[in-house]
């Protein structure tokens, strides 16, 4: 085991900035703080259309394929700075006598180097001319980790209209030197020290800054910096092209959230830069709410009822901080 973090296979682009969902700050996010990232719709289809997806690999391949499961589920197998988690693993029908019919692949079995990793993948999209890079990337770093067993990888994809792909990688030593490196510059530098990485305009990266100081503000101001002033009145001079310029503008706010951590803001000689919660706010969940009160229809204290279930169905949440700058002639940014 690894006395230290890893990247994983599918992480590995987002620090390349390729990756189509992720950045790297969602993957500081996880690292350090535990956040993991939402899934969207494409995450979730994979996940259901996974199993489908295999069988169908089985069954045109014409290969013995086995699943990646373990009783504690998936297996994860770490090789210096990353790790990777395939769905499953093939090997050649004529190659299975070595091996008793329906074992599952065991890692640490010290079985030879004989295997394909198998990912499979659900697209809306037509098929592709060729593996997107980001994918690519997380077959080289699935290799790299399973070296002992793997040494090949397929990614099965099914897109619309049952059209069914399956595209074959072998490895690549030294694109996966390069993606170690990647994952080990970043871990000494951002994750181990727990150094917020450079701000962006990115959203995922406003949700960073916010992680890494989630309390509340101290109430201390603080004087800027001939830099963080410099940002302060670029955001001033850029605000009139706001709908052309947002990108930058919001890269500029990131800086002073990022500048300001846990303080309340900036005192500066024309105004000042505030970083403080919005008011809390309440959130009932009047589904809940609701099939109770049908449930529980027939009591004949129902105004009392209503009142006891809206209260059990209430929940507060905690205001968010927010950037406001505000210029010596008023006015809110």
């Amino acid at each position: 085991m690894n006395d230290h973090p890893t990247i994983g296979a599918s992480q590995i682009s987002a620090l390349l900035g390729i990756h189509p969902w992720m950045t790297q700050h969602d993957v500081w996010k996880q690292l350090v703080h535990g956040i993991k990232q939402e899934d969207n719709e494409s995450m979730e289809q994979g996940r259901e259309w996974e199993p489908d997806i295999i069988n169908i690999y089985r069954r045109r391949s014409g290969r013995w394929v086995s699943p990646n499961t373990s009783p504690e589920g998936q297996v994860t197998r770490a090789r210096s700075w990353l790790h990777a988690t395939p769905d499953a693993f093939s090997k050649s029908e004529d190659e299975e006598a070595s091996w008793s019919s329906g074992v599952p692949f065991a890692p640490g079995s010290g079985c030879d180097p004989d295997w394909t990793s198998v990912d499979a993948k659900k697209s809306n999209d037509d098929p592709w001319p060729v593996l997107p890079e980001y994918y690519a990337l997380q077959a080289q770093v699935q290799m790299y980790c399973w070296h002992e067993h793997v040494n090949s990888a397929d990614f099965a994809a099914l897109f619309p209209w049952h059209q069914f792909r399956v595209y074959p990688l072998s490895p690549n030593p030294e694109l996966q030197g390069q993606l170690n490196d990647t994952a080990e510059k970043f871990i000494k530098d951002y994750v181990l020290p727990k150094k917020l990485p450079p701000v962006d305009a990115s959203e995922s990266c406003r949700q960073a800054i916010i992680a890494q100081w989630p309390k509340e503000e101290s109430g201390e101001y603080l004087e800027p910096s001939s830099e963080i002033m410099e940002c302060l009145l670029s955001i001033k001079e850029l605000e009139p092209e706001l709908d052309e310029l947002t990108g930058l503008i919001d890269t500029k706010k990131n800086q002073l959230r990022a500048f300001i951590g846990e303080r309340a803001g900036i005192n500066f000689g024309s105004g000042r830069a505030d970083f403080k919660r919005n008011k809390g706010s309440e959130k009932v969940d009047h589904h809940g709410l609701l099939m109770e009160l049908l449930i529980k229809l027939g009591d004949p204290a129902i105004n009392k009822l209503c009142e006891e279930l809206r209260k059990k169905h209430t929940r507060e949440t905690v205001g968010a901080r927010v950037l406001r700058i505000y210029w010596q002639k008023g006015g809110e940014s």
